[in-house]
């Protein structure tokens, strides 16, 4: 999936593996989060530990809003304030009637700079 001209999406889910790792049970399939960099060299990048994060914000594995905002911090494709607006208005038309789920993922995008913010 094209997130802009130089980063794609290139994760997919999973939902015929039932353990992840060979050992740990997996009922509902997982989902493998990586981001493409396409520049003069080719970057594949998982930056932050996205499954601490989004549980800390939203109490459940859902690794996306960490893997997205690393991946645009980290490539400077986007200032963070306009960043975190564009997300805010996408995540309030997506999930106009579940306020702790914007409110969960605005707080993953906050911790994944914070995480982030001696490296940037």
């Amino acid at each position: 999936m094209k997130i802009t001209d130089t980063i794609r999406y290139a994760g997919v889910n999973d939902h015929q593996i039932d353990l992840f790792e060979g050992q740990y049970k997996v009922p509902n399939g997982m989902a493998y989060n990586s981001y493409v960099i396409l520049d003069d060299k080719i970057a594949v990048m998982d930056t932050v530990d996205a499954r601490k994060i989004s549980v800390q914000a939203l109490g459940k594995y859902f690794p996306n809003s960490p893997m997205l905002a690393a991946a645009v911090a980290v490539s400077g494709v986007m200032k963070k304030d306009a960043f975190i607006s564009e997300m805010r208005a996408s995540y309030q038309h997506k999930f106009a009637k579940k306020p702790e789920v914007i409110d969960g993922n605005m707080q993953a995008l906050e911790l994944t700079y914070e995480e982030l913010k001696d490296v940037l």
